[in-house]
């Protein structure tokens, strides 16, 4: 394999691990992102249910 061809091959390679990495931190971005929006929509549901709770759960009948 000639040094020319050698160095075409190693900068294909170096750019797919490059695009490879990359998507990697975004997926890893988006997840944690996710995982963020999902805590914090657990405990307004949380304190949504709670406050519903405290009311009667039956209507009073005149």
């Amino acid at each position: 394999m000639s040094k020319f061809k050698f160095q075409k091959l190693l900068l294909k390679t170096f750019a797919f691990f490059r695009v490879l990495i990359v998507a990697w931190m975004v997926g890893i971005a988006n997840s944690v992102k996710q995982e963020n929006r999902f805590m914090d929509d657990t405990n307004y549901q949380v304190e949504v249910n709670e406050e519903q709770s405290d009311d009667e759960p039956f209507e009073e009948l005149p």
